[in-house]
């Protein structure tokens, strides 16, 4: 491409651009020009679909290449064979520690350095850089030296494991060539525990540059243990077909920060009645709700109101929707439901608390749902039978892309998820999705759950028919 045709704009490179989460943002929302290079195949192609979805082909551009420290052709191992992997590594059978492995598979891959990809003018010289291959980083940035030296440059994000000298290097390298970094931002990044102990993304900029950091949107580091134990759950938890596609997970949040939850239980003035909000077509007045987000928080004490906004940020964030989707991203491409021109997916989190007589029947939810998730909250297994059915109609042939909910009587219950503390009941939307809860006859009963829903924004509605 001819670089002076974007020379107006600012630019970013994302090395190592996966499905392309930080292109997306970057080019949607952040108003920069975006070079993503992704070469594992899978991972390529899906990375094009979002940038399709997502109307940025102006925007975002996409290229099916590794960089590394010079111009080669090699293989690509990769840790799996599969959508969304991670940890493939250029031109050694190595894991992210370079550590020696055994990769499955193996593509052809060619390499450029980003030096000479801008000295040639086959793309403009950056102002932001992110990088994060998993252990090949310092030769990235090897071959692109003369690229972050240039006055243009304004900010890099790389991922560095401090278990590697290499990597360690790199610190001394961007303090060299005139960058700073904040340790606040690395301390609330490096992982402390897990797999990638040790490794967290440091952001450095220009002294020079007037570059000021929003600590709201950084992650500390407890909610990034929270965050990566909830997407692990997610992914080992077993998928069911029948009666719709639907799997529990069990111990969705680490043990000790579930005690957490309990500790930090919401009293009953903080709720408002489900009924008055405009978000039901029934009343429903045994249902309560308190979205969980700053201003629906603020009326809560400090310590709370610091616990639940945490714990929103981690529910509300990307790579935990990214990680729910991923689940049933098979299904949902297969019903053709991605070829609308455009799908964006985004998540609201309600805590709810449902009292005695409490009853809805089945029903699959409104249209333009993708899927729900129901996080059960109980101190204890006293309640574990008043958790979400799923149901049959007793016509076999009945179908409802969503809205009415129907009496009990006209179906059949195939099954109840059991009301078990720090456990989750995740459902995809279709048009045979029943689901529903029993009447709650026990009395003095409050059913804490956290609804998690996932909604599809620009396309109207989009129901998966199976």
């Amino acid at each position: 491409m001819n670089a002076e045709n974007t020379a107006e704009l600012m630019q970013a490179s994302d090395i190592g651009a996966n499905v392309g989460m930080y292109s997306m943002l970057a080019g949607k929302s952040c108003g920069l020009r975006v070079f993503s290079f992704e070469p594992e195949s899978q991972n390529y192609a899906l990375l094009n679909r979002n940038i399709h979805l997502n109307r940025l082909s102006e925007t975002v551009t996409a290229f099916p290449i590794a960089l590394s420290d010079a111009n080669k052709v090699d293989r690509l191992y990769l840790s799996e064979f599969t959508t969304g992997g991670s940890c493939h590594q250029f031109g050694a059978q190595t894991n992210f520690n370079l550590q020696p492995v055994r990769s499955p598979f193996a593509q052809g891959c060619v390499a450029f350095s980003l030096d000479s990809l801008v000295a040639q003018g086959f793309l403009p010289q950056p102002h932001h850089i992110k990088i994060d291959v998993d252990g090949l980083e310092h030769l990235v940035m090897s071959g692109a030296v003369s690229v972050i030296r240039d006055p243009q440059m304004k900010s890099l994000l790389v991922e560095i494991n401090g278990g590697l000298a290499q990597h360690r290097e790199l610190i001394d390298l961007m303090t060299s060539l005139g960058f700073i970094h904040d340790a606040r931002q690395v301390e609330s990044s490096v992982r402390t525990e897990g797999t990638f102990k040790g490794c967290g993304n440091y952001i450095f900029w220009r002294e020079s540059e007037d570059f000021s950091l929003d600590f709201s949107s950084i992650f500390t580091q407890k909610e990034r243990n929270v965050l990566e134990y909830m997407k692990s759950k997610i992914t080992d938890a077993p998928l069911e077909m029948l009666p719709s596609p639907h799997f529990v997970v069990d111990a969705l949040f680490p043990p000790d920060f579930y005690k957490e939850i309990i500790k930090n239980r919401v009293d009953n003035d903080a709720f408002v009645s489900i009924g008055t909000t405009g978000r039901t077509t029934g009343a429903y007045k045994d249902r309560y709700m308190l979205k969980l987000d700053g201003e629906s928080l603020a009326g809560l004490d400090d310590a709370r109101r610091t616990f639940w906004g945490s714990l929103g940020r981690i529910l509300n964030s990307t790579e935990l929707l990214h990680a729910f989707t991923m689940r049933y991203y098979e299904i949902i491409e297969k019903s053709g439901i991605l070829a609308a021109d455009s799908i964006v997916v985004n998540a609201e989190n309600l805590l709810i608390r449902d009292k005695t007589n409490y009853a809805i029947g089945p029903h699959t939810d409104a249209p333009h749902r993708l899927f729900s998730v129901m996080i059960y909250l109980p101190k204890d297994e006293s309640l574990s039978a008043l958790g979400t059915s799923l149901y049959v109609p007793k016509d076999p042939a009945f179908r409802c892309d969503g809205g009415p909910h129907y009496p009990f009587d006209n179906f059949e219950r195939v099954k109840t998820a059991r009301f078990s503390p720090n456990s989750a009941f995740c459902f995809l939307k279709t048009d045979n999705s029943f689901h529903g809860v029993e009447p709650i006859l026990e009395q003095e009963v409050e059913r804490d759950a956290i609804c998690y829903i996932a909604r599809i924004k620009g396309s109207g509605s989009a129901v998966v028919r199976l």
